[in-house]
Parts: C-alpha cells; structure tokens; sequence
C-alpha cells in the first residue's frame, strides 16, 4: 500500500512540476485605471483610444527551455507587428520583457484600438511541456 501511495505522490509532483506556463494581465486605458483580464473573456474598446495590456508570465516548471522573447501574440491568426495599420488593433511600441525575478517575465503590450470590430488576441507558447495557448476577445466600438 505504501509503494502505491508513494508512486502516487511521485506522478502528481512530476505531473505538476511539468505544467504549463502561467500568464496574467491587466489592461490600463488612457486615463490609468486598470482591471485585469481573464483569458477567454471579451473586453469591450473605445475607438481610437490607447490602451496597454501588462503581462505578468511565470515560469512555474522551473525549467523553461523556451525564453519569454519566444511568446506569440497573433491578432486574428496573424502576428501582431507594431505599426501594422491593416490590424484593428494597432501595436504601437516594440514587445520588450523585463526579467523581475528568477522566473518571474513582465512585458507591456501598448496598442490603439484603431477600427471598430470584433479581434482575438492569441497568447501562444509553443514547448513540450504544455506551453500556453489562449486568446483575449476584444470588441471595439
């Protein structure tokens, strides 16, 4: 029974030392007020206005072979580029992670809601140990 028991506790700590990544963010309009965002959820815009979208991403297997440089951001299954006039949502500063800790990665996403529309913003992260693969809906009106 012991054996048992003991190679249950060994799967599950194996199991959740190689979980996915955890990313958290919250969005700042213009005047500063921010609210956080759960993935999946769909946020509502103003055209024409800025926003920033603040990511926290935490290496929580300890082990990451992946740098945070290697996160996609697609708009509509496209990579977001900054000053892509054609996207609704327009990247306005470069991508840049901010290491703030041992496995703790920060970066700002700083866009313009520029064309009322609907628009999924897909997180990816594409490695063997679950990686990270979600989307933000946006709705600008």
């Amino acid at each position: 029974m012991r054996r048992i028991i003991l190679a249950l506790v060994m799967f599950f700590t194996a199991l959740w030392s190689a979980s996915a990544c955890e990313m958290a963010f919250k969005l700042v309009d213009g005047t500063g007020s921010s609210r956080k965002i759960l993935p999946g959820s769909t946020i509502a815009l103003d055209a024409g206005k800025s926003y920033t979208i603040k990511v926290e991403f935490t290496e929580d297997h300890r082990n990451c072979l992946l740098e945070p440089e290697d996160t996609l951001f697609l708009l509509d299954g496209a990579k977001w580029r900054v000053n892509k006039e054609d996207q609704g949502l327009v990247l306005t500063k470069a991508v840049t992670w901010f290491e703030s800790g041992k496995s703790l990665n920060l970066t700002d996403l700083v866009f313009k809601a520029a064309t009322p529309g609907k628009y999924g913003l897909t997180i990816l992260r594409e490695c063997a140990k679950g990686g990270y693969d979600e989307v933000i809906n946006f709705v600008v009106k």
